[in-house]
């Protein structure tokens, strides 16, 4: 059998594969066989939903399933390996979160098959900070309040913090 670029030549009959490598045409006749497989990637990660501290790593594992190369690259909220904002992730998983909490409060880690990059798998990771007192618990931290302002075009609004002091007593 030789080989060139998409074009395989058994015995003198020729197999040509689509430029999307997943589908073959093939004119092989007498006697013998010609198989072509490929099935189309299938990502997976683990862990696929979890929470972590500000600046705290987390290892992430991806497997991909089917036909070709096994090998994924990582991504942050859409970034490549991340951001200072949205934290960072290595090629070999280790996601390390941001310093401080993201204005949703949670990012997205996503892992795309080398192979095919409409095969892909998204993990939600929320952030939290942990509290001031040693005796406390781990607090999930709010984000700033959002708000989406309609009246010029679709954008967010950050509203400020109002720091409540007191009881408020709604029995009375």
């Amino acid at each position: 059998m030789t080989a060139s670029d998409n074009q395989y030549i058994p015995n003198g009959r020729t197999a040509i594969i689509a430029s999307d490598g997943m589908s073959a045409s093939a004119s092989i006749s007498r006697l013998g066989s010609f198989a072509l497989t490929s099935e189309k990637p299938v990502v997976s990660v683990t862990p696929s939903k979890i929470t972590v501290a500000v600046g705290q790593p987390v290892q992430f594992n991806a497997n991909v399933s089917g036909n070709g190369i096994e090998d994924v690259e990582w991504s942050v909220d859409g970034m490549p390996g991340g951001t200072a904002s949205t934290g960072r992730i290595r090629p070999d998983g280790l996601y390390t979160a941001p310093r401080t909490i993201p204005p949703l409060g949670w990012v997205s880690v996503k892992a795309v098959a080398v192979d095919d990059p409409t095969s892909s798998f998204e993990a939600q990771v929320t952030i939290f900070t942990r509290t001031d007192r040693p005796d406390g618990p781990d607090m999930p931290a709010a984000p700033d309040p959002i708000c989406l302002d309609r009246s010029r075009g679709p954008r967010l609004l950050r509203l400020p913090r109002i720091p409540i002091e007191g009881v408020i007593n709604l029995e009375d």
